[in-house]
């Protein structure tokens, strides 16, 4: 389960990620009504990702429950904040290493 989601995250980046005729469409439909802590603790995760961070952090930023955070998160995401930070810190890493070498 977990490596099917990992090559779902993967192929949405990379489709999201590389400009294609389609992109402009994928963009504004890719999460259009996405609450703005949503918006927010994504952001701060992408921004953050080489630092420390905990749910709590998240949480704080968000301003809702952790239980509210996760399900929404979930729900425009696909994944956890915390799974797709380190699906993120992944891709970079992956980043790195196929262009180093």
């Amino acid at each position: 389960m977990l490596s099917e989601d990992y090559e779902n995250f993967v192929i949405k980046a990379l489709l999201l990620s590389q400009e294609n005729n389609y992109s402009e469409a994928l963009k504004s439909l890719s999460h259009q009504d996405e609450p703005a802590y949503i918006r927010k603790v994504r952001n701060f995760i992408i921004e953050h990702a080489h630092e420390e961070i905990c749910a709590e952090d998240l949480q704080r930023l968000a301003g809702v429950s952790k239980s509210k955070l996760y399900d929404e998160f979930q729900q425009y995401y696909g994944t956890s904040p915390m799974s797709y930070l380190k699906k993120y810190r992944l891709q970079q890493i992956y980043k790195i290493l196929s262009t180093t070498g």
